[in-house]
Parts: structure tokens; C-alpha cells; sequence
């Protein structure tokens, strides 16, 4: 499962039994230039809630605002 928001890509991938949650820039293209922050949960919530704790970039904790 793949979110985009403006210049970030947000992806979601089963790995081993857990969830990755992956963070990255992306340029005018659409192609990746470097991930930014990664986490891996039991669940995609869990795991984006960890990616969420892990940075503090402004604009990535906005993408991965916890739901209220």
C-alpha cells in the first residue's frame, strides 16, 4: 500500500510477520531519492504510530499523524 502527499511517499510492506512502514522523498518524477524514516509494527497502525515517534521532521510527523 503506497500514500502519497506532496514530496513523500509513504509504503507499506509484510515483512516477516510485522508491518514496515517507510517514509520516503520523492523528486518531480515520482522516483525515490532517499528514504527518510522507517519502522516496523504488528500492524500498519503500529508501525506508522513508531515511524511517527522515530522522526523529527515536521512535515513527515505530519503525513504520519497519529488518527485522532
Amino acid at each position: 500500500m503506497t500514500e502519497r502527499h506532496g514530496s513523500l511517499r509513504v509504503r507499506y510492506y509484510p515483512h516477516q510477520g510485522e508491518w514496515e512502514c517507510i517514509v520516503q522523498r520523492v523528486g518531480p518524477d515520482g522516483m525515490p531519492e532517499a528514504d527518510v524514516v522507517s519502522a516496523s509494527g504488528a500492524t500498519k497502525d503500529e508501525a506508522r504510530d513508531k515511524a511517527w515517534e522515530k522522526t523529527d521532521d515536521a512535515e513527515v510527523r505530519e503525513v504520519l499523524k497519529p488518527a485522532e
